[in-house]
């Protein structure tokens, strides 16, 4: 329960005091967190599903449903994995911020892009665009949190943020083409 108490009061704090000061606080209850990043990651997906169902009366086969809880995560893992190392190689920096890192983005993404984006886009024709801000936002947010946790220049932790995506949108294509190939393998061993 102090877990889930720690993340809505990270969530709190990210939306109502976003600055420098407050990512660095709130990334000290990193250690640990990692089922509860899951978790939010999968709750703002099934929101995501629910909103596109609201909006458009359209429902993904659960086939779609599944596979998007599970690559949402290793997606959102894999863009924390490459802003890290884009941090550590690119900057020449030695300490590791991972875990602070995660934590802070899945309280940047999860209530601002995933949650509040998703119901937003339902008011009939500001909400996209209200929609969009919000996305454009969390990167802000995320460019300023990084900034803050490893002390990065503010370009650098750009930089860092906007290669990381760039890399993770490649991944939304290759990942799920992997899991995939996996699901397809696995039945062959047994």
């Amino acid at each position: 329960m102090s877990a889930f108490k720690d993340w809505l009061i990270t969530f709190g704090m990210i939306i109502i005091k976003p600055v420098p000061d407050t990512f660095l606080e709130e990334s000290k209850k990193a250690k640990g967190k990692l089922p509860g990043v899951i978790a939010w990651v999968v709750f703002a997906t099934c929101i995501a599903h629910l909103s596109i169902y609201l909006n458009f009366h359209y429902v993904y086969s659960l086939g779609t449903i599944i596979l998007t809880i599970i690559v949402f995560p290793v997606i959102l893992l894999f863009f924390v994995f490459c802003v890290h190392r884009l941090y550590q190689r690119s900057f020449h920096r030695k300490k590791d911020y991972y875990q602070e890192l995660l934590y802070i983005m899945v309280g940047i993404f999860v209530p601002i892009f995933g949650i509040m984006s998703s119901l937003i886009s339902l008011i009939p024709q500001i909400g996209e665009a209200f929609s969009i801000i919000l996305s454009v936002y969390s990167v802000f947010l995320a460019i300023i949190a990084v900034k803050a946790i490893t002390k990065l220049k503010l370009w650098q932790a750009g930089v860092s943020v906007v290669v990381g995506f760039v890399l993770a949108a490649a991944g939304v294509l290759v990942i799920p083409a992997i899991l995939l190939s996996l699901m397809s393998t696995i039945p062959r061993v047994f």
